[in-house]
């Protein structure tokens, strides 16, 4: 009997740990860390598409590649000098682009401000550009009055994107969700 429940427990343990991983915060080492910081600059160049067909075996390739489209990480450790500032010339006062960069084929990195209108706030952005709609959300509510914000943005040029704050949200199963 003790044979059979143990064998019943260790099937239970095993056939949850890919449920408990998936919820854990992904997890890397420093010296993994150093590796994805030293090819992010590779990444940069080459565009998503280029470099995972050139870099196809690295075991860590998977956490780099969170790593690389997390806002956080972009805002760290993207390199400034390689960044094409983008002009401002279409959009309204309260928006501005701060960078862009052409990551892949019709992908663009942006940093991008923009302002609050008086005596609103809210989390939410509405970005349109030529080739898709997204809700961007801020993990908290920001405290400046024209906060800036890093996106990887689908366009063929980012001066046809649009940005809005979005004060009265509603959800939209149409409209693609990523957080900054």
């Amino acid at each position: 009997m003790k044979k059979i429940l143990t064998l019943v427990l260790i099937v239970l343990l095993f056939s949850n740990y890919p449920i408990q991983e998936s919820f854990a915060k992904i997890s890397i080492k420093k010296v993994d860390e150093k590796r994805c910081i030293h090819m992010y600059s590779k990444f940069l160049k080459m565009g998503e598409e280029r470099f995972l067909k050139r870099y196809p075996a690295y075991p860590i390739m998977d956490k780099c590649m969170m790593l690389f489209k997390d806002s956080v990480f972009i805002s760290k450790y993207s390199p400034i000098y390689t960044l094409k500032t983008a002009s401002p010339n279409n959009f309204s006062y309260e928006t501005k682009i701060i960078t862009s960069k052409v990551i892949g084929s019709n992908k663009i990195l942006t940093n991008f401000s923009i302002c609050y209108e008086e005596n609103k706030r809210t989390n939410y952005v509405l970005i349109n550009s030529d080739s898709e709609k997204i809700f961007g959300k801020a993990q908290r509510l920001p405290d400046k009055e024209c906060p800036s914000f890093w996106i990887v943005i689908k366009a063929t040029t980012i001066q046809n994107t649009q940005f809005s704050w979005d004060y009265e949200h509603k959800p939209n199963p149409q409209i693609e969700r990523k957080m900054f």
